[in-house]
């Protein structure tokens, strides 16, 4: 799924005003690599920063920051051009960022597609504006509120990018848009934008709560897709989220068929017993299982000799939990090897861990 976040249009250059003053201005025609970096599985979310074409400098800052990126050029501006060919010099894609007719036609740009066009002129203009921004591998709109809901300007559009080879992104600038669809009819590798614009307000605090939430928007958009896919082979979807994971108090809705919530107490000695009791109130509250973990460390190193019986005591404490089942994280054969130590104090403690767990597979049987 094509997730994609976008620079309001016409804020670039406030966008970029903090970016300059942490990076060092390099010359100009002077390459440098960008960084190659590893893609995590999981959501991921690609971000397009457009309305380039008149402030070099912001062309500049994107360029230092050697990150995989997406620039999005407005045609005719006064650095237009050199921005799109210093662009691919530097190893960043370029779309076209392609002017349409808004909805009251407000400050509009000198040349853009609008409603009443033949598919002649459409072809000419969009010849034109290609030939300004010649490294463009892609295209998205710059405003459109009204061309997007033509069909017809859109319907000749699409194939003149198709047979350029050329991407499409509707911008989705307005809720009526049918530019996607109609690149999708056109057979265009296409998307849209399905998370938050970055600087709808120009302050650097509000972009960093846009960015969370156009991550937090990625998950909740892949993560069911994956559950359906994990049903439709007839199998269940677990989740062992951490103990401060986002989404938890709603895990239902993810689709996720059992959660256990993960107090991440035993390993962090800097994490006071308290979080155990406030672990067992949080799963009872949103219906979720409980995890007990520990490793070989419980019986091997002093901080932590004492970190696994917290656990035991807030679940026994929790007749809910107890009737739900428990898991148990256990590293390095830590179980078997409280089970057979020569220590008495590792023996009770592995005694009481069995029990624990014995009154819980009783209760859940007993419920179900």
């Amino acid at each position: 799924m094509l997730l994609v976040w976008m620079a309001g249009c016409d804020k670039i250059t406030s966008t970029f005003r903090a970016i300059r003053k942490s990076v060092t201005a390099k010359k100009h025609g002077a390459v440098r690599e960008p960084k190659r970096q590893t893609v995590p599985p999981g959501p991921k979310l690609a971000i397009i920063l457009d309305d380039l074409g008149s402030d070099r400098d912001a062309a500049e800052a994107i360029f230092s920051l050697r990150e995989p990126l997406t620039i999005s050029v407005l045609p005719f501006h006064p650095h237009s051009t050199e921005i799109a060919e210093e662009a691919k010099r530097q190893g960043v894609e370029v779309m076209l960022h392609l002017p349409m007719q808004a909805v009251g036609n407000e400050l509009p740009e000198a040349q853009q597609l609008h409603s009443g066009m033949s598919e002649r002129e459409v072809a000419g203009e969009l010849s034109r504006m290609l030939a300004n921004v010649p490294t463009a591998v892609g295209v998205n709109n710059h405003e459109g509120s009204l061309a997007t809901t033509d069909g017809k300007l859109m319907g000749e559009l699409m194939p003149l990018l198709r047979q350029r080879s050329l991407y499409f992104v509707d911008s989705r600038t307005t809720a009526a848009t049918v530019a996607f669809d109609t690149a999708q009819q056109a057979g265009l590798r296409c998307g849209f934008r399905n998370v938050p614009f970055l600087d709808d307000v120009e302050d650097l605090a509000a972009i960093r709560k846009q960015l969370e939430l156009a991550i937090h928007g990625a998950e909740e958009k892949v993560v069911p897709l994956v559950a359906a896919g994990v049903h439709a082979l007839g199998r269940q979807f677990y989740w062992v989220p951490f103990y401060t994971a986002w989404g938890v108090d709603d895990w239902r809705k993810w689709g996720f068929d059992k959660a256990w919530i993960q107090p991440n107490y035993f390993f962090d000695t800097a994490v006071a017993a308290t979080r155990l009791p406030e672990a067992v109130a949080r799963a009872e509250r949103f219906g979720m299982g409980f995890e007990i973990e520990f490793n070989g460390k419980v019986y091997t190193q002093a901080p932590y000799a004492s970190r696994l019986d917290p656990y035991l005591s807030a679940l026994s404490g929790s007749p809910t939990l107890l009737g739900r089942d428990v898991l148990v994280y256990e590293g390095a054969g830590a179980l078997i090897a409280l089970s057979k130590s020569g220590r008495s104090s590792d023996r009770e403690l592995y005694s009481r861990l069995v029990r624990v767990l014995a009154r819980s597979r009783a209760a859940a049987h007993h419920d179900n």
